[in-house]
């Protein structure tokens, strides 16, 4: 069974919102106008992640990751989505 994390009307047309899923932080964001929720930790060593146009960044260390598929673009990350 699916549950709602945020009532579709807060979340934002740009950018992301920051949601508590079990102790755990969840950015989510309108792609494409429908609702997308992603994990808030880089593959790396567990940084937060800040959304800059169409791609996720760790805060920590620069790794670089595309919204839309989650696929690693560049920097320290390891894991299985390194491109």
């Amino acid at each position: 069974m699916r549950e709602a994390l945020i009532p579709l009307r807060d979340i934002p047309q740009d950018g992301t919102v920051t949601v508590d899923l079990n102790g755990r932080d969840v950015l989510v964001m309108l792609l494409d106008g429908q609702p997308r929720a992603y994990a808030n930790v880089c593959l790396h060593h567990g940084g937060p992640l800040t959304l800059e146009g169409d791609t996720f960044v760790c805060d920590w260390h620069g790794s670089v990751f595309e919204a839309r598929t989650g696929k690693a673009v560049s920097g320290p990350v390891c894991g299985p989505t390194r491109g």
